[in-house]
């Protein structure tokens, strides 16, 4: 995201300066108008308007095409480029170093994966909404697998793991084929009884 670069804040006017913009910053944000301009209203989920937004992204394309049209660091822009790259080796060495950090950091805050592996634990957020996505889906009609990965939006084989794990917690899920014998991807049709959701997950 496209910033100011910050000033040397060597004089007594470079330092009120600063300051001035950051108060200057807090209150439109404080007031609910654009952290940067102050004249609009924000965009949803950010602090800068639609506008400003559309500015920076311009100006942030521009100053990369000059730096890298001078063989220079799109990063910090004071050092030549690697040869072959877009940034410098101090800014490729900063770079490796939060992207570590933050992969640590997601790490840190997973389960383990024993406990994530266990029968009829489900505790990633994206199993889980898979599970009860298939859910609500079977309990509308009648689904081959085929049917139920593409309104999820998954692979056919995910269709089959999530079967599994909705039985694995207890909820009946029939099969019925067209034909005695019948075998193969989309063969059978796949559903669950309309019954009550707490009547399904077996909660009191």
């Amino acid at each position: 995201m496209w910033t100011w670069r910050k000033p040397h804040l060597g004089s007594t006017a470079q330092r009120g300066s600063a300051v001035s913009r950051a108060l200057e910053y807090r209150h439109n944000k404080a007031v609910g108008l654009c952290a940067h301009c102050g004249k609009r209203k924000p965009a949803a989920g950010r602090t800068r308007c639609s506008r400003c937004i559309e500015y920076a992204r311009h100006a942030l394309a521009d100053r990369r095409a000059r730096l890298r049209a001078r063989r220079f660091c799109i990063a910090c822009g004071n050092r030549p480029a690697s040869p072959g790259l877009a940034r410098c080796a101090h800014c490729l060495v900063l770079r490796r170093t939060k992207s570590a950090a933050k992969r640590a950091k997601r790490r840190a805050l997973r389960p383990p994966r024993e406990l994530s592996r266990a029968p009829g634990t489900y505790v990633r957020g994206r199993q889980l909404h898979q599970v009860f996505g298939a859910l609500r889906i079977l309990r509308r009609g009648r689904w081959t697998i085929r049917e139920l990965a593409d309104e999820l939006h998954i692979h056919w084989r995910t269709g089959y793991r999530l079967i599994d794990a909705l039985r694995r917690i207890g909820v009946t899920v029939e099969v019925s084929r067209e034909r005695e014998g019948d075998r193969g991807i989309g063969s059978g049709y796949y559903t669950i009884p309309a019954e009550p959701l707490r009547k399904l997950l077996h909660l009191r």
